[in-house]
């Protein structure tokens, strides 16, 4: 059995893959710059740290068969206001991590790119082959990063995959981190607070259960890498949904109507983007397990069930 370190696995996806990898018997460790508590009594390898100032980084990596990961130093928004910050920050991190792969003999990087947001505006399913035309500076600097895994490919034997994922929800994300649509909309209707959206509320966007992203990393483990295929791959449901219907299936589950707040469409953001997972379907095996609608409708009636409401005003005194 392969054993995985998931670097950045303490946040939102990471949490939810190493999770997936343990119920599926594999040996997982976990490196990131803040592990939550609740792993380090799970069996797992914790190893706090930072990517390009660490100095044990060889020593840790080299136990491992393969690297997931899921370090995205800043989001789409906040790449616009600091314009410098993601090519500062992710592409030395990800050079760094891959350099240690080569002096480890570390064949196997499982990169988490953006399919919502590298292929720009596209009234029709992307597919991976299409011309890229990122609207932020997060977008350009996911390309490049896809581009320097890739390079590593070719000189060096690597076997690195890119998943491009499109937009995840589930368990453990967190309205603070300024994504995650359908988290902030159930957050904010359980609150008794308004839906703030940008535009009009026709935007689409291709929505993804994590527990379906973290399948998708299980498949790229064990897939036959071949040099012929390029190792790019869409991960998402292959649906297309309004953000207007996802404020209308949140409020139908939990029978409120919310109040809808509308501010000026942001220019950095894609008005489309719905991804096509044909080829992760024919070369990773990657399926979708079910309807997207009812993996929202599920996930809103779990919020509610963990009392977001009551997590919000406790945050609020904390404040």
């Amino acid at each position: 059995m392969k054993k995985i370190l998931v670097v950045g696995g303490g946040g939102f996806l990471g949490q939810n893959i190493v999770r997936h990898f343990q119920q599926q018997q594999y040996e997982v460790g976990i490196y990131d710059v803040h592990i939550p508590d609740f792993f380090r009594t799970k069996n797992i390898s914790c190893y706090v740290g930072d990517v390009i100032n660490d100095s044990n980084l060889d020593s840790i990596v080299s136990q491992y068969d393969i690297i997931v990961y899921l370090i995205s130093a800043i989001m789409p928004g906040d790449s616009m206001k600091l314009p410098l910050s993601s090519y500062s920050t992710d592409i030395p991190l990800l050079i760094t991590l891959l350099e240690s792969c080569i002096r480890s003999n570390v064949k196997r990087v499982i990169y988490s790119s953006s399919g919502g947001t590298v292929y720009g505006e596209n009234c029709k399913p992307n597919k991976e082959s299409d011309l890229v035309a990122p609207k932020n500076h997060y977008a350009i600097c996911k390309i490049a990063c896809e581009h320097i895994l890739q390079l590593y490919n070719n000189l060096y034997g690597m076997e690195n995959i890119i998943l491009r994922i499109s937009n995840p929800f589930g368990i453990g994300q967190r309205t603070s981190s300024g994504v995650g649509v359908i988290t902030a909309f159930v957050h904010s209707v359980l609150c008794g607070e308004d839906i703030k959206i940008y535009g009009d509320g026709s935007n689409v966007r291709d929505y993804i259960n994590v527990s379906e992203v973290a399948r998708a990393f299980e498949h790229a483990l064990v897939w036959p890498f071949d040099k012929k295929i390029s190792p790019v791959f869409n991960i998402g449901s292959g649906q297309g949904l309004r953000v207007s219907d996802i404020v209308k299936l949140v409020s139908e589950t939990l029978d409120i109507k919310p109040m809808v707040s509308f501010s000026p469409f942001r220019e950095f953001d894609v008005k489309c983007n719905v991804l096509n997972i044909a080829k992760a379907q024919k070369y990773l095996d990657f399926k979708m397990h079910g309807d997207v609608r009812r993996s929202i409708r599920e996930y809103t009636i779990r919020m509610k069930s963990e009392n977001v409401v009551k997590e919000h005003i406790v945050r609020q005194d904390a404040d």
